[in-house]
């Protein structure tokens, strides 16, 4: 469960004097360096800050502004994505850096390394952002904690380190204000998925501690009101004019949180529980669908009625159904002018396989039509974001 996260450019900034000769060749490359960084040629600044480094190499091996330089190349190279190529310098500036070289914070060095690491699926990457996020980060830009923060959480989630991915992603959202997705969205996406890791952990394995899979009452509000709260967020910044087959960033992460929390109310109910109220701005529309063109559309969308041929049990995955597991799916949906399915994909899962094609079939099987009290030049054709949660009710004992 990788993320691809947008660029944060960084610069350590070049100060301090060598020799004239060799000082004026350092400097040419790294005023080359800053201008190309200014004009948006990553290539370029990569080049320059490579050329700036071999000369200070040259001048003064790993004195002088060697740390600077080699943290300049690490940054440049992954703003291209040439993680391989940053691994070297990035290693280079931590390693000056913990040895008394200035210019150069080590644990902003090790924030670039472990991000490098990760990225080369080196494991050691995971311990390293770990220890340093876990570190003051009060002289560290909160875009690049941010990305760092995103980035383990995402590979810890994906490798059921749920307590570590929960850390991850409780320190991604308290730097959200500078994520390259916005405040809004960044915050969203990181309360998201670390209410999943929560919830992962409550009822998997974690480490291979196994779980009693009982979510508590507190803490399932706890979790579920934190998936509403980005659902509230992420469900303004979803509604496009005019939506292509392929989901927005905002829409994918909308469909996340959307599925998550279809998961917990499916775990909850399944356990006889209850759920609060979501705040209204988390309910969808008064059908409760969510449509992903309502915004600046002449047309309101007709409310719908939805009726499913054959009941929702058949449906159930049987394997899935005879171990009582639990999924949640949410699907892309566009309707015609009458109401009928045109098309559908998932386009998030938790579970099986088998739940995503259960969902799309399930989702095949539904009718569509116009309630009474839509508005009478409402629109039929729609581009609609369901959620379907898979759960076993259990029918509480009567008093």
């Amino acid at each position: 469960m990788r993320a691809v996260f947008a660029m944060v450019i960084s610069v350590v900034a070049l100060c301090g004097a060598a020799s004239a000769q060799q000082n004026d060749a350092v400097l040419e490359h790294y005023r080359a360096y800053r201008g190309a960084l200014e004009g948006g040629d990553l290539q370029l600044a990569a080049r320059e800050a490579e050329l700036a480094l071999a000369a200070s190499e040259a001048a003064s091996g790993g004195g002088g502004r060697t740390a600077v330089l080699s943290f300049n190349l690490a940054t440049a190279r992954v703003n291209l994505g040439d993680w391989r190529g940053a691994r070297s310098p990035a290693a280079r500036a931590l390693a000056l850096s913990e040895s008394g070289a200035s210019g150069v914070d080590p644990a902003y060095a090790g924030l670039i390394l472990g991000r490098t690491e990760l990225a080369l699926s080196e494991r050691v990457g995971a311990d390293r952002l770990a220890t340093v996020l876990a570190g003051d980060l009060s002289a560290l830009p909160p875009g690049e904690v941010y990305l760092a923060a995103a980035e383990l959480g995402a590979w810890a989630h994906s490798e059921s380190q749920f307590e570590r991915a929960a850390a991850a992603w409780r320190v991604a959202a308290a730097h959200a204000s500078e994520s390259p997705f916005g405040e809004s969205m960044g915050l969203a996406r990181a309360q998201t998925w670390q209410a999943a890791a929560m919830f992962m952990n409550d009822i998997g394995a974690d480490g291979g501690r196994r779980r009693s899979g009982h979510l508590s009452a507190p803490r399932a509000h706890e979790i579920y009101m934190m998936l509403s709260n980005a659902i509230a967020a992420l469900r303004p910044l979803s509604e496009v004019d005019d939506p292509s087959i392929e989901l927005t960033l905002a829409q994918t992460a909308y469909a996340q949180a959307l599925v998550w929390e279809a998961a917990v109310r499916a775990k909850v109910l399944s356990d006889g529980g209850d759920l609060p109220e979501a705040p209204p701005e988390a309910q969808g529309a008064e059908d409760g669908l969510v449509d992903l063109a309502s915004r600046n559309l002449t047309q309101p969308r007709c409310q719908l009625d939805r009726q499913i041929t054959g009941g929702f049990r058949r449906f159930y995955p049987e394997v899935q159904l005879g171990r009582g597991a639990i999924g949640a799916v949410a699907v892309h949906v566009r309707l015609d002018g009458e109401g009928q399915v045109i098309g559908s994909r998932a386009v998030a899962t938790i579970g099986n396989d088998a739940f995503a094609e259960a969902a799309e079939n399930l989702i095949s099987r539904m009718r569509f039509t116009r309630t009474a009290d839509s508005q009478p030049d409402c629109r039929m054709p729609s581009d609609l974001l369901l959620s379907v949660n898979f759960g076993i009710s259990r029918e509480r004992p009567r008093r």
